[in-house]
């Protein structure tokens, strides 16, 4: 029944009455002031007077959005978009609530009214564009997000928004633009919003094969955000074999704090650290004149000893050498001459290497610790004269005559020998727990980690007795010499098998790939585990079986994955020309770096197809 005029005025004084009520500007107080208890308990008080007023029930709503209840909110908005359909500011407080509570069609539908309502409402628009996106209605979101900036050409968040649908759609130079616009108009004070910014742009930049200022820009969003994983991953995909690093100053100290990550392969970073490492004053001088006379650095690092001691003080170079090979041929032949130098000066105290070492270093001790370190990880690729062999054979023989070590001597001779080759190799007795603790690391990887792996080999199961000769060959090689070394592998979260190979194949067709909860995975030549690991944290719900040719290479990936608390991969030791004989098949087969080592490729990329 329609109301009477009387009864319309009747109505409209009453919202006046509503409206005009004081307690509604004390809510809205409370609610600038972030008192959200304060207002929540105001506003109950008006409803319960009015249970209809449409602005408390919207303060009620922005006060709930504020804190995160989503739903709430919404309950109290769509009172209050009901009571007053025709007021565009509702709509967008209610659009914002489904946006948050993930209900993006209903959040694209409330912002629609708002627009329709007030046609230049900016941020309705970038709202809009915002749900839009989230249901990868890509045109559409475009085209709310160009309204937004043509109503309010500031409007960060639209900037924003309409680069990241642009670079989804592969436009990245106008995607640029729109990343720095949106960090133009965002305050400084935002730090979190300009990190997310910083970030895609970064992302963007890289796409665009801009690699110095791409790693410029996730610099800035790691370090405004160093906790977020994502971005602290992009930055050290950025970094990988990059030379012309941004902001060595800036960069160094996040270069060490990743050195030191669980979560992060220093691997990647090495060529970073390398560049960082070369800015130092006077280090790359130093390295030219090594690399003029790469088989004697002696003399040269002799007319360098203030360099060199500053070198060995320096956190980051020794975090390299602990952490991952070195790479840089010129640091490769100063590490080289540095090992030569502990050698002469331990076995002559009356050397001129004696006399330089106590300049460079207080600590030999350490400092042969992360030089043996480095040996490991590189698998002493070091070049070694006759003369230093023979030195080291030497040392050997004495420690094995001693039977035990049982001094600060015995300790800096093992440490010495270390640097040169495996300990295990050696036959010689290490009282692990008696150990100084600069040694601690060395010790487990030439020791301890040994007798782990030793136990897993004699638990792999083989599928078959190899036979074929080259297959033979292969083995031998990976069994003395498991390959690749590795520390720590870039953990990221596994996506639907679907979404992965439509990100690595994207015209595939849906027929070639169907989706699957449970892939089945096979590694065929897992080695020493980084395929392994990089299989399962791209793969999501996947079991995954691991089958290689060497059981040491099998038992160090094993004892790696265990490191990371994962036990649910299976390993075989098999060859991929008896893949046959296991009757299985897989949603996907990996093998990378292996065919190549094969008598018969052909055969073996048939075999593996048939899988």
């Amino acid at each position: 029944m329609r109301k009477s005029r009387k009864g319309r005025k009747r109505a409209a004084a009453a919202s006046a009455q509503q409206t005009a009520d004081p307690r509604l500007q004390q809510a809205v107080n409370a609610i600038r002031a972030k008192n959200y208890t304060s207002a929540y308990v105001t506003l109950q008080q008006i409803l319960k007077d009015a249970p209809n007023d449409a602005n408390a029930h919207n303060l009620m709503g922005v006060a709930l959005l504020e804190q995160g209840h989503a739903h709430e909110a919404a309950t109290h908005l769509n009172r209050a978009t009901r009571a007053q359909p025709g007021n565009p500011f509702f709509a967008v407080n209610l659009g914002r609530a489904h946006l948050q509570a993930g209900s993006f069609d209903q959040a694209a539908d409330a912002l629609q009214q708002a627009t329709r309502l007030k046609p230049d409402l900016a941020p309705a628009h970038s709202l809009r564009g915002d749900a839009l996106r989230a249901m990868q209605q890509w045109p559409q979101a475009r085209g709310a997000y160009t309204e937004a900036i043509k109503y309010q050409g500031n409007q960060a968040q639209a900037h924003h928004g309409l680069g990241l649908v642009l670079m989804h759609l592969g436009d990245h130079v106008p995607a640029v633009q729109h990343f720095r616009e949106a960090l133009t108009n965002t305050p400084e004070e935002a730090r979190r919003i300009r990190a997310t910014i910083h970030a895609n742009l970064g992302l963007c930049l890289d796409q665009l094969g801009q690699k110095p200022e791409a790693a410029s820009q996730l610099l800035e969003a790691v370090s405004a955000a160093p906790d977020n994983a994502g971005f602290r991953q992009a930055l050290v995909t950025s970094l990988k074999n990059i030379r012309d690093v941004p902001e060595p100053g800036k960069l160094r100290p996040v270069l060490l704090a990743l050195l030191e990550r669980d979560d992060v392969n220093p691997r990647s970073l090495d060529t970073a650290v390398q560049a960082c490492i070369r800015q130092l004053e006077g280090v790359s001088d130093m390295l030219a004149a090594l690399d003029r006379d790469p088989e004697c650095p002696g003399s040269e690092l002799a007319a360098y000893s203030t360099t060199v001691r500053a070198l060995l003080a320096d956190d980051l170079f020794r975090g390299l050498l602990g952490n991952a090979p070195v790479t840089d041929v010129g640091l490769e032949i100063l590490v080289t001459g540095l090992r030569r130098t502990l050698l002469e000066a331990h076995i002559d105290p009356a050397s001129t290497a004696n006399r330089l070492l106590a300049e460079w270093t207080d600590d030999r001790l350490g400092l042969a610790a992360i030089i043996a370190q480095q040996g490991w990880l590189n698998e002493y690729v070091a070049f070694t004269t006759p003369k230093e062999h023979d030195a080291v054979q030497q040392l050997c023989t004495r420690l094995l005559a001693q039977g035990t070590i049982s001094d600060d001597a015995g300790w800096q001779t093992l440490a010495v020998i270390a640097c040169y080759g495996p300990l295990a190799d050696t036959g010689i007795e290490v009282p692990a727990h008696e150990a100084p603790a600069q040694l601690k690391d060395v010790i487990k990887c030439h020791i301890d980690e040994l007798i782990e792996e030793e136990a897993i080999r004699s638990s792999l199961a083989t599928l078959k007795p190899m036979q074929d000769q080259v297959s033979l060959a292969v083995q031998e090689q990976y069994e003395q010499n498991p390959y690749p070394r590795w520390t720590r592998f870039n953990l990221r979260e596994p996506k639907p098998l679907l979404d992965v190979v439509r990100a690595d194949l994207p015209y595939i067709s849906a027929s070639d790939c169907q989706q699957t909860d449970n892939p089945r995975v096979l590694i065929a030549g897992c080695g020493t585990g980084l395929q392994t690991m990089k299989a399962v944290c791209q793969y999501q719900g996947a079991s995954i079986l691991g089958i290689d040719l060497s059981r040491s290479s099998l038992a160090y990936g094993v004892r790696k994955l265990r490191d990371y608390g994962i036990d649910s991969v299976e390993h075989l030791h098999a060859d991929i020309l008896d893949l046959e004989q296991l009757d299985e098949q897989f949603d996907i087969v990996e093998s990378y770096g292996v065919i190549h080592h094969m008598d018969d490729t052909e055969k073996a990329l048939r075999i593996l197809a048939n899988r």
